[in-house]
């Protein structure tokens, strides 16, 4: 079996490879962020988007 990355398109791979690495603070801010009432849920924002949809408004 190949690799992956023997099968990705070379200017795809040269452009993951390119990004930053993620920094262990913005990690952690992140998974704070998670556990806090102020992160939308998936399911609350699909609904939104059905509303939308329903209603012919764009969100």
């Amino acid at each position: 079996m190949h690799e992956l990355k023997d099968r990705l398109p070379e200017d795809v791979l040269n452009g993951v490879l390119a990004v930053p690495p993620v920094r262990a603070e913005a990690v952690a801010r992140a998974r704070a962020l998670l556990g806090t009432a102020r992160w939308c849920r998936a399911e609350e924002v699909a609904a939104e988007l059905v509303d939308c949809f329903v209603a012919n408004r764009v969100p």
